[in-house]
């Protein structure tokens, strides 16, 4: 199986380092309560590190249900769809 490139190495334990230095205290922008949250984190077992690398995974609200972003730590694309 091919490996993912990733840009640096992140493991789990900092997902909530870069949803703080993003959304302040938590804070969504759609409702404004305290509700932000990683979901959806995708991983790949790095054998040089002996650990799990985190390459993506999306911010949701569990308050209001918005989908904010998607954080990715690889150089691929992704496209989004609106609901209406």
């Amino acid at each position: 199986m091919k490996k993912t490139k990733y840009n640096r190495f992140i493991n789990e334990s900092e997902v909530d380092g870069i949803l703080q230095q993003k959304y302040k205290d938590h804070n969504c922008p759609s409702c404004g309560s305290n509700g932000i949250y990683a979901g959806c984190i995708e991983t790949e077992y790095d054998d040089q590190h002996d650990e799990n690398v985190v390459l993506s995974f999306d911010v949701f609200c569990k308050d209001c249900g918005a989908c904010l972003e998607k954080w990715g730590n690889t150089n691929r694309e992704y496209f989004f769809g609106k609901r209406q």
